[in-house]
């Protein structure tokens, strides 16, 4: 399995930990739709620290 990094920006004003499940759910579904993908699975998600008014975080997957 390779793994697979998404990185994705959050504004400070409106970061909230629903915004996790409805990004995770959306990308899974891009996962889904890709024929090329056989298999994946969500690793988590890694905040890091902010960036100006964003922070900025990395959800990990494997694929196959």
């Amino acid at each position: 399995m390779a793994r697979k990094y998404i990185i994705k920006y959050y504004s400070k004003e409106n970061f909230n930990a629903n915004n996790f499940n409805r990004d995770a759910e959306d990308l899974a579904q891009e996962f889904r739709n890709d024929e090329t993908i056989k298999s994946y699975k969500y690793l988590g998600i890694d905040p890091n620290p902010q960036e100006g008014d964003n922070i900025k975080v990395i959800f990990e997957y494997e694929v196959s």
